[in-house]
């Protein structure tokens, strides 16, 4: 090999490590170069989070949450939103958090700079134009950062979230019981990662991990723990999670109003819609 190809060669690898390195992000070295949320300071809860949303499954996951008195933060996917904008709007209705999951779910390493910036951008318009709320956090799927992964979250003024229990939900083998055994004994300030869409995943997985949910807060409830947003552990002033105020139609599947092109409206209808919603 000559000097010219050495350098090449060089220079091509140079460049292949830096775009990577932030998927180092999920190991405890590379957070120091690369920090992200992977647990929260708290006293008495976790922060329980969904992926991969929404979808029709995402109902009975919001349903369950209800019933429990327990907030979450959806990562959606843009792609998601756009096939179910009603969803994506009831989960905001239902009191809790969502954050950007991509535009489609697809490997950053495997994807160029100016496509994972254009993923990102699309993800953010569609999910805050849908759900009129802003996005603070950001997954990347898979939970692999690329450099201009990194970047371009933090251009969006979002924070970087990872987690430290999963379930592993999204394998085919996975049960409602070895998903809760994962998830294992958590201690306050855990960040608690699930699916509720099988999108990506093995095909009828949410299941498992719908009949796993309340095995999970069963056992936050022993500890004395809650499952709480992001936000809410952050003691973020710019989110307020609430209670579900009870419906009449409780425990019955009722129509969500229609939400013209794609989910778009103004925001100060859609804030007047959140703020004196009645979920399912």
């Amino acid at each position: 090999m000559g000097t010219t190809e050495r350098s090449l060669f060089l220079g091509a690898a140079t460049l292949l490590v830096c775009h990577a390195a932030p998927a180092l992000a999920a190991t405890a070295p590379g957070r120091r170069l690369f920090p992200v949320l992977d647990r929260i300071l708290s006293s008495s809860a976790v922060a329980l989070t969904f992926d991969d949303g929404p979808g029709a499954p995402t109902e009975a996951f919001v349903r369950l949450l209800e019933q429990s008195g327990a907030i979450a933060t959806f990562f959606l996917v843009g792609e998601r939103v756009e096939r179910a904008p009603s969803l994506a709007l009831e989960i905001v209705r239902c009191g809790h958090e969502v954050g950007v999951h991509g535009y489609r779910h697809r490997n950053h390493l495997r994807l160029l700079p100016w496509q994972i910036v254009d993923d990102l951008r699309r993800a953010r318009a569609v999910i805050e134009d849908v759900t009129g709320q802003p996005t603070r956090f950001f997954r990347p799927p898979y939970g692999v950062f690329t450099l201009t992964t990194w970047w371009e979250a933090r251009r969006q003024g979002w924070r970087p979230v990872l987690w430290n229990r999963w379930g592993r939900d999204w394998e085919p083998h996975a049960t409602p019981a070895s998903i809760a055994q994962r998830i294992g004994e958590p201690e306050a300030g855990d960040i608690l990662l699930l699916h509720d869409s099988d999108a990506y995943s093995a095909p009828g997985s949410w299941r498992k991990t719908l009949a796993a949910l309340p095995l999970i807060l069963e056992q936050l409830e022993a500890k004395q723990l809650t499952a709480r947003s992001l936000s809410e552990l952050l003691l973020d002033p710019g989110f307020r999670g609430r209670e579900c105020v009870a419906s009449p139609h409780a425990g019955q599947r009722r129509s969500l109003p229609a939400v013209p092109e794609a989910g778009r409206q103004p925001a100060s209808t859609r804030q007047r819609e959140v703020d004196s919603c009645a979920c399912w």
